[in-house]
């Protein structure tokens, strides 16, 4: 409760609307913005539904509009509308002038110290042109492909063992238990086990909690006192990232001995790539940076790919038709080791539609932030000073009647898709920023991208989904990714049986 009322009483003042065209609350039916309490009493009301909020604002102030803001304690914020044209100067063009800055890396720093998603300039572009070389696309065709397909039967089981028993469960924690165990692999070269043994997730439990509360950071201006006082959020972070540092710690010793004696497993991994890499380069590896690559690359794969996954099965589970044409485009698909390794996944129109429409409407990471840090000006002719803040919303993005059309707000995959059945060349990452976009695109999105794709193609060519959770239940969790809050209730019958 302490939690909440902290996060609450410092977010009310962020809506301080300073719009090119002021809106009219009263008439809009939102809350007049009070002296010294701000938006309080609207955020209190809207907290857990935070990103509609940012979507209900922005259209009082303008579907592609932007609005200056105030935070308590903070420096002044711009919130970026549904304008493509800004998102490609902040993230491309004027990327320069757009860092994470200190206010972000402060609360990032215990958790994913200086890992490429927390420094900027030339400390970036190495861990960058490294990570690019990690992520290449023949080690995802060769090796990375591999591991998917083997996890995906060890989730198929699992699936299999509940239909069996015809019970409802948390099909999102059989989805971030695969993630978990997946990228486990892919990132550090050893099997967590989460697929295997239900129990064994105090890992996983972790990672979940270290984000809530790094989350909760970016609202509370009282953070750093109750780290001090080692009391609410902050306590449980502190625990949290001991197991996760003390379980990284571990994975990195293993991963190094098993160099220095100079065995080698059937695929490589992150951390063994890193070292060859870095040995080639003639640059010794610490510990550190190691242990780095674990924390940020490690929940990048999880948690986007789990999210991805929960949402489009909600979805489709909810839609008889759309369940069968699924599942007439895939179940004839072939997924042996062979038909993998000597030739591309072939072209699945709807499954690919699926797939992004449930991002653009749920996507992973719902916002992200940067600070200006040199005076600029936007082409709409905003004046951004030194020192702002800029938010900018794939969520808002995603909504955005403007840039979508009237039924934005429908879950269509078919708008992926031509009249021929053929599918939709995907559009400009400034308008689908789902991946992030500009220079920081995410180099793990074809890896995300093939890993959902196989996932859902197999679990649908062997089983119905029937979604138990009640519509009205259905909401996102305040964490820094966008998982359904309280988990999804769903009960699978195998095709086999039928």
């Amino acid at each position: 409760m302490l939690l909440i009322v902290t996060i609450t009483v410092a977010a009310s003042t962020l809506f301080h609307f300073r719009a090119r065209h002021e809106p009219d609350f009263k008439t809009a039916g939102l809350p007049m913005v009070w002296p010294i309490f701000g938006a309080l009493f609207t955020v209190w009301r809207h907290f857990y539904r935070f990103h509609d909020l940012l979507v209900d604002i922005c259209s009082i102030c303008g579907d592609g509009e932007s609005w200056s803001t105030g935070l308590f304690a903070s420096p002044p914020v711009v919130v970026v509308g549904a304008n493509p044209g800004v998102i490609e100067h902040v993230l491309q063009r004027s990327f320069h002038k757009y860092v994470k800055g200190e206010r972000f890396r402060e609360r990032m720093q215990e958790f994913v110290g200086n890992g490429i998603f927390n420094v900027d300039g030339q400390e970036w572009r190495n861990k960058r042109k490294v990570a690019c070389h990690l992520f290449s696309a023949q080690y995802l065709k060769e090796e990375m492909i591999l591991i998917f397909h083997r996890y995906i039967q060890q989730a198929l089981g699992v699936l299999g063992r509940h239909a069996a028993s015809n019970e409802v469960f948390d099909l999102q924690d059989v989805y971030f238990r695969f993630t978990l165990d997946t990228f486990g692999e892919v990132t550090f070269g050893e099997e967590i086990g989460c697929l295997s043994d239900p129990n064994l997730k105090p890992f996983a439990v972790a990672f979940d909690v270290v984000q809530r509360a790094i989350a909760a950071r970016f609202f509370s201006p009282f953070w750093r006192v109750k780290r001090w006082l080692n009391i609410g959020s902050e306590r449980e972070l502190a625990i949290a990232l001991s197991v996760l540092h003390n379980y990284g710690r571990g994975m990195v010793a293993r991963a190094k001995l098993r160099h220095e004696q100079g065995l080698r497993r059937d695929t490589s991994d992150l951390l063994q790539r890193y070292i060859d890499y870095a040995e080639e380069k003639g640059n010794p590896v610490s510990d550190q940076e190691m242990t780095e690559i674990v924390t940020n690359f490690l929940p990048a794969g999880r948690d986007t790919t789990a999210c991805l996954l929960t949402w489009a099965t909600y979805e489709f589970s909810r839609d008889a038709t759309l369940q069968q044409r699924l599942y007439d485009e895939c179940k004839d698909v072939s997924f042996d080791a062979d038909t993998l390794l000597s030739r591309p996944l072939p072209d699945l129109p709807l499954l690919r539609g699926l797939l992004l429409e449930t991002l653009r409407l749920h996507p992973s990471v719902a916002v992200d932030t940067k600070e200006c840090a040199q005076d600029d000006v936007w082409p709409t002719g905003q004046r951004v000073s030194a020192g702002t803040m800029v938010v900018y919303s794939s969520y808002i993005m995603g909504r955005s009647t403007k840039l979508w059309g009237a039924d934005a707000l429908q879950f269509k995959p078919d708008r992926w898709i031509d009249e021929r059945g053929q599918a939709i060349k995907e559009p400009s990452a400034y308008k689908f920023p789902v991946f992030n976009a500009g220079m920081r695109l995410c180099v793990g999105k074809a890896a995300a991208m093939t890993a959902a794709t196989m996932m859902l193609c197999m679990a649908i060519q062997q089983f119905e989904f029937y979604c138990e959770s009640s519509v009205s239940d259905i909401t996102y969790d305040m964490t820094i990714s966008l998982p359904i809050k309280g988990g999804l209730k769903m009960r699978v019958k195998s095709r086999q049986l039928q």
